[in-house]
């Protein structure tokens, strides 16, 4: 895996230019430490001590049971329930992706890194398949390829919103790796200034999470900011 080391929001977007990752097809994946791995959540140790594919199966069934009288469009599948799961926070087998550098940098800005960490935030960034025709699995719990892109439908605003994508990984429990794969690393005193910028961009909580909720936090951070 490649790492590149940028200071600011012009210098990663500059970047990104510089290497012609401008076509389209690049997945971008932002984390609060450049210590983060690619490990889907449901697989992480801070989730679940061990990992048991059981219970994965048991947790999403319950939650689709009781999910469906809140979707207005009802998904089509299990993969596309999975996709709804994680964008509301469910632990899955799913790595989140976007096709936009600035959701992805939103993202590693915002979240808050867990335990003693190396300080910073970073961008990973693959050359993905979004402009190709892919197959999907019928069961998303038994694939025989250690990961399939998924470009499932958007059954809510927020997943629009964040023009995400997924990954669905064979084994949850091992970091994402790909031949194209790149770390943008951010330095730790640059998370304030680009979260501005990214917000003189547009791209903020309430334009990533359509929405009062994300109405109320986006303002409550405008006033904690504003002088």
């Amino acid at each position: 895996m490649k790492v590149a080391r940028v200071r600011d929001l012009e210098g990663f977007l500059r970047k990104l230019y510089d290497l012609q990752m401008d076509d389209g097809a690049w997945g971008f994946r932002g984390v609060p430490s450049p210590q983060y791995d690619l490990i889907p959540s449901v697989g992480r140790a801070d989730i679940r001590n061990e990992y048991d594919p059981a219970w994965e199966r048991t947790v999403f069934e319950r939650f689709r049971q009781a999910a469906v009288p809140f979707v207005a469009s009802q998904p089509d599948s299990l993969l596309s329930w999975l996709a709804v799961a994680r964008h509301h926070g469910l632990p899955t087998r799913l790595l989140d992706w976007s096709l936009s550098p600035l959701v992805a940098t939103f993202f590693a800005v915002t979240e808050t890194p867990g335990g003693d960490v190396t300080p910073g935030f970073a961008v990973y960034s693959y050359c993905s398949k979004h402009l190709e025709r892919a197959s999907v699995p019928a069961d998303p719990f038994s694939i025989e390829e250690e990961f399939v892109e998924i470009h499932a439908d958007h059954y809510s605003q927020r997943m629009s919103a964040q023009r995400g994508f997924f990954n669905i990984h064979q084994n949850p429990t091992q970091p994402f790796r790909h031949d194209t794969l790149i770390k943008f690393v951010f330095p730790e005193k640059s998370r304030l200034v680009v979260l501005n910028e990214l917000d003189f961009c547009g791209i903020n909580s309430a334009s990533m999470f359509p929405g009062l909720d994300g109405l109320a936090s986006y303002w409550g951070w405008f006033y904690k900011v504003s002088i």
